[in-house]
């Protein structure tokens, strides 16, 4: 099948294996995640790397792919976990919360990317609202205060097994909330392609 009529038909042929449906999903959106990817980093090559690392680990996954929405909003999506992954890894702390702010307040490549976040954040929202206090304290004070385990623990007078285990409990409970409204694979295949 050389023609694809629909993002379905292009990844149904992609999960199977499909080099023409990757060669597609590849030419379709490599050249603009480049251009994102350029203008967030440090350099051009950096970008480069970075796309190729993603379509290559995309391959790699390609089984258990499921989209809700677009391949676009799917890749932008990856991608700018990707960018701040980057960041976390090559900056210091305040320079990955600036960096972080930027980027949110400039990402937007398309409507389905802003319908799909907005229904990850809104799912997220709300299931942090019913977990426990801890484990939400925790939870929240990693991923958005972006403070390391160890300094979880000494905030809050506890080991660090156990702000790993709170971790644990809260990403279980997230994994749970994400497959039953059906973007499971979305945040699956981003924390592995991250």
């Amino acid at each position: 099948m050389d023609v694809f009529t629909s993002d379905e038909e292009l990844l149904t042929s992609f999960r199977q294996g499909d080099e023409k449906a990757f060669s597609m999903v590849y030419h379709q959106h490599a050249g603009v995640l480049i251009d994102y990817a350029a203008s967030r980093l440090e350099s051009f090559d950096e970008a480069k790397d970075m796309i190729h690392d993603l379509f290559i680990q995309l391959w790699e996954a390609r089984e258990n792919l499921q989209l809700k929405h677009s391949f676009k909003a799917f890749l932008f999506f990856c991608l700018k976990r990707r960018i701040l992954n980057y960041y976390r890894q090559h900056n210091s702390r305040s320079v990955y919360a600036e960096r972080l702010k930027v980027l949110a307040s400039s990402f937007s490549p398309g409507a389905d990317t802003y319908v799909e976040a907005k229904e990850v954040k809104e799912l997220l929202d709300n299931t942090l609202e019913n977990m426990s206090g801890r484990v939400r304290e925790i939870y929240l004070m990693s991923r958005e205060e972006y403070l390391s385990n160890k300094e979880i623990a000494l905030k809050l007078n506890l080991s660090e097994q156990t702000v790993k285990n709170q971790l644990y409990t809260a990403t279980l409970i997230l994994k749970e909330k994400f497959r039953a409204a059906g973007l499971l694979s979305l945040a699956l295949l981003c924390s592995m392609l991250a």
